[in-house]
Parts: structure tokens; sequence; C-alpha cells
């Protein structure tokens, strides 16, 4: 299953977390390494990962005649709100690794970037 992603990169919250990466799309803004682990656990753990990432709104067509970047190999996504019973909110943990690689440090390096991020699911290595 292939699923985008489109949108400007941002940092957003969670009512708790204020240091998370968003993504505001023409549907509003999503907190990525959430929306990915939601499809992660529908369509399985084995992503290849291509992105683009602009300083102006681009097309799909656009981006493809411009430098990408491909990543390969088992995934793994987190987004857990951690709570207590005393004391309430206390932090929110966030990952999303790609074949060894920490694709939420490298797209944080593009805050305020337009992204178009295309991610093919699988249950297994191809």
């Amino acid at each position: 299953m292939k699923k985008k992603y489109i949108g400007w990169l941002q940092k957003t919250s969670n009512e708790g977390e204020d240091d998370l990466l968003g993504l505001d799309t023409e549907d509003g803004l999503i907190i990525l390494a959430e929306e990915i682990e939601n499809h992660i656990d529908e369509y399985g753990n084995f992503l290849t990962v291509k992105y683009f990432i602009s300083d102006k709104e681009i097309t799909e067509t656009e981006a493809i005649e411009m430098w990408a970047r491909n990543l390969f190999g088992k995934s793994d996504a987190k987004y857990r709100i951690r709570c207590s019973d005393l004391t309430g909110y206390l932090w929110t943990d966030e990952e999303l690794n790609v074949g060894g690689h920490n694709l939420l440090d490298e797209l944080k390096g593009y805050l305020h970037k337009y992204l178009i991020l295309e991610i093919e699911y699988s249950k297994g290595e191809k």
C-alpha cells in the first residue's frame, strides 16, 4: 500500500509536548509519527520511503525532476503519550526509524519546507 504525505513541515504539540514534527496538509495539521504509526499497524512495518523537500510548494512531477532520496528497510514508528494516575501528563515518545535511519531527525532539519513524502508499506521484505 502506498501513502503520500504532502504539506509544510512544522513543529506542533499534543497538549503536552511542544516539539513534535507536524505536517500542515490541505486536510489539516497532522503529527507525522502518529499518522505513520497508524499506517504501519494497518499495512505493515517494512517501508520503502521516498521524499522531496522544497522551499516552495511543488507538484510531484516537479519533485521527481529534482534530487530524490530513497531509504529501504525494516521500520518502526512510535507515538506514545505517557501519563501517571497521580500527576497526569508526563511526556510523549516520538520515533520513526527506517532501515537504520532516524527519519524524524532528518525531516526536523527541514522545518518550514514543503514535503512530498511517499511511503510504500508491506508486511514483509520485498
